[in-house]
């Protein structure tokens, strides 16, 4: 998976398309529907500049490779600690001691940078997302998502608690479950989300890179199947600003 970033734009896209291809196959061995993306031109990729399309493929290719390793290890990647350990294994992150005591077999894991930006998520994130890989590793997050009203500064006081050291290392954020929507899916996918436990990753030299964050969820639908008092949970507002971890 060392492949030189090419600097033609059609071997860039191939190269894609194959890395998402095989994390397909893989999903499709568990029985999870992946899609890879929707126009084998990847416009989404294909729009973005030259250095953020390179950083999208690494994390692409990232995400194989924790599948991969899991699977060569004689594990599979629902095996939730297995899979979370291939992710800070590669990405050379460590966690505190406890955390796999701590990890529920069910929850959504993702990691984030000190940017806030999504460097990896588990398996069970993928069952909750209608979006394609091509979405997933091309829009950022925080345009993918809205929450309710006033929760996006909820999330970001406590995370920058964590950050800064105000909290232990593992911290259980006490962040009311509230409803999060999907907005520019085909699938508009609404869902409960309740965050219960937020982690910082430290790399190899002891200082903090990273954060981890485990979830429960709960899917509750698409926008228009749902009920009028549920609609009230999840209004359509815009995509909130990343969170300042400042």
């Amino acid at each position: 998976m060392s492949v030189a970033f090419s600097k033609n734009q059609s071997e860039r896209n191939f190269v894609f398309r194959e890395i998402a291809d095989k994390i397909c196959e893989i999903g499709d061995r568990y029985s999870v529907k992946i899609t890879g993306y929707k126009h084998a031109d990847l416009p989404l990729y294909s729009a973005l500049p030259v250095q953020k399309q390179q950083d999208s493929l690494h994390q692409l290719r990232v995400f194989l490779q924790t599948m991969e390793a899991t699977e060569s290890s004689g594990n599979k990647v629902d095996n939730q600690g297995c899979f979370v350990w291939a992710a800070l294994s590669t990405f050379g992150l460590v966690p505190p001691a406890d955390l796999f005591s701590k990890l529920d077999s069910d929850a959504l894991i993702e990691i984030y940078d000190l940017y806030g930006l999504q460097i990896w998520r588990n398996f069970n994130f993928l069952k909750f997302c209608s979006y394609t890989l091509e979405e997933v590793f091309c829009i950022e997050w925080s345009n993918r998502y809205t929450r309710e009203p006033g929760m996006n500064e909820v999330c970001a006081q406590k995370i920058g608690a964590l950050l800064s050291g105000q909290t232990p290392e593992i911290y259980y954020p006490g962040i009311a479950k509230h409803t999060i929507e999907e907005t520019c899916s085909e699938e508009r996918y609404i869902f409960n989300v309740h965050y219960d436990l937020l982690c910082t990753l430290k790399n190899r030299e002891g200082a903090v890179v990273s954060w981890l964050v485990m979830a429960t969820a709960e899917h509750l639908g698409r926008r228009e199947e749902l009920p009028k008092n549920v609609l009230r949970l999840a209004p359509a507002i815009s995509s909130p600003e990343p969170p300042s971890l400042a």
